[in-house]
């Protein structure tokens, strides 16, 4: 793909998914993604748990120091939400 993209898969109690869609759509090198987005669908269908990806352009897979920061605000916001 030649932008990021980032998408999120919905799970109910059985990890069965409830539905996936690409949240946010980037540039050739960034997302700007917001837990409260992601978080706030995730209320909306009533998710037990998610599943996050996002691809790089680049072909590096090496996480940066935003995917890293990033992960870790969407778990402290899942804790409090009580997603997994």
């Amino acid at each position: 793909m030649d932008r990021e993209y980032l998408a999120v898969a919905f799970l109910d109690t059985k990890n069965q998914i409830i539905e996936a869609k690409t949240i946010f759509t980037g540039t050739l090198n960034a997302s700007l993604v917001h837990p409260r987005d992601i978080m706030k669908e995730a209320l909306i269908l009533d998710s037990n748990s998610i599943i996050i990806t996002h691809n790089h352009p680049s072909g590096d897979p090496t996480p940066s120091s935003e995917d890293r920061n990033i992960t870790y605000r969407l778990v402290e916001a899942g804790e409090a939400l009580g997603i997994k």
